[in-house]
């Protein structure tokens, strides 16, 4: 289809999944259509709509597998999400290079 499309032309589906697969391909061949100056529509579908549930739908899918990562965790464990802080180890907040009481602070 795309070979014979043409500078002005409007591609006309009923519904996206009619023309792509997933958000990635949508992405591509609106900015495809875009470029060679295509107009395009969806008679059931909106595109921003459909990016959005797509959004959503990821976003639903990462907090499920966060909320399974922490009640897998054993109790008192540390939560899987932890960060380590700066200096490579969790909760160290002081230099790597020792200091006596007889060296001066300054």
């Amino acid at each position: 289809m795309l070979d014979r499309l043409s500078r002005g032309d409007e591609v006309m589906v009923w519904k996206l999944d009619r023309l792509v697969r997933n958000t990635r391909n949508l992405l591509e061949r609106l900015d495809t259509f875009k470029a060679r100056d295509i107009e395009f529509r969806s008679l059931r579908d909106d595109p921003e709509a459909e990016l959005e549930r797509d959004e959503l739908s990821e976003r639903t899918r990462a907090g499920t597998a966060i909320a399974v990562a922490k009640a897998a965790a054993p109790a008192g464990a540390r939560s899987p999400l932890a960060t380590l802080r700066p200096g490579g180890h969790a909760g160290s907040r002081h230099k790597h290079s020792r200091q006596t009481s007889a060296e001066p602070s300054g």
